[in-house]
């Protein structure tokens, strides 16, 4: 079980438990490529930069978020190895999954098909926290491509990832829906949930995400397209202040 402290967020700012003896620090590297695979009939355009962490080999915390992340860029299933390794791994998946032929042959397709697939990441490092942003952008058919952004926050000398539950109190998460929903109504002008449907929100949808990063104003939440409104809609962006979260004690 992981050893998770409660982080109680006050108006101050956002105070996090620090151990005594102060964790490794993360350096950064970059590994890039770009490819263009082709299949029978298709063709599929691939940009990763992946932020790997150089000197996880140092630190056991470290080589697991190094893991984490891996597994949530490459989205492999049940992967062990490195990010090279990853690299890989995942283009021969493309190639498997993407690009096979369909049923009877490249024929099946009534055009030659062009996918691509952009998946970019950045690193930052707040007090104990690394917080590790995945942005991701595709086209793999269907009527349009997809958008998405994701925020993994881990603790530096921990190595496990916070959630919610690890930042606010059972009080403020059982509040924590209608902070939301009233947000979402004042950002947009919104009387009430059939206002925000009219607009383009679900509102039976709202609720909480674990897709949220901190920064010095608060804690933010990001819903990528489908999530909590139409795609047309795009990301929606909840900003709750220190002083809001204070408010749901």
């Amino acid at each position: 079980m992981k050893n998770i402290r409660t982080i109680t967020v006050l108006a101050a700012g956002l105070l996090l438990a620090a151990c005594h003896e102060r964790p490794l620090r993360p350096r950064f590297d970059t590994l890039s490529v770009e490819r263009q695979l082709a299949g029978e009939g298709a063709l599929c355009r691939v940009d990763y930069s992946f932020v790997s962490i150089a000197n996880a080999s140092r630190s056991q915390a470290l080589r697991a978020i190094e893991e984490r992340n891996i597994g949530y860029f490459f989205q492999l299933e049940e992967f062990a190895g490195d990010a090279r390794e990853a690299i890989d791994a995942s283009l021969a998946e493309i190639e498997t999954q993407l690009l096979a032929p369909p049923a009877g042959g490249a024929s099946g397709r009534e055009r030659r098909a062009e996918f691509e697939i952009s998946v970019a990441a950045d690193a930052s490092v707040r007090d104990t926290l690394l917080t590790y942003t995945i942005v991701r952008e595709s086209y793999t058919g269907g009527a349009h491509g997809m958008s998405t952004t994701e925020y993994h926050t881990y603790s530096i000398a921990g190595g496990y990832e916070l959630t919610l539950a690890d930042l606010l109190t059972e009080k403020q998460m059982a509040g924590l829906t209608e902070a939301i929903r009233r947000k979402l109504c004042a950002q947009y002008g919104a009387a009430d949930d059939e206002a925000l449907a009219a607009l383009g929100i679900f509102p039976d949808y709202i609720a909480p995400t674990e897709n949220f990063r901190l920064d010095d104003e608060g804690l933010l939440l990001l819903y990528n397209p489908y999530d909590v409104a139409c795609y047309a809609f795009g990301p929606v962006e909840v900003l709750l202040t220190a002083a809001e979260l204070e408010a749901l004690l």
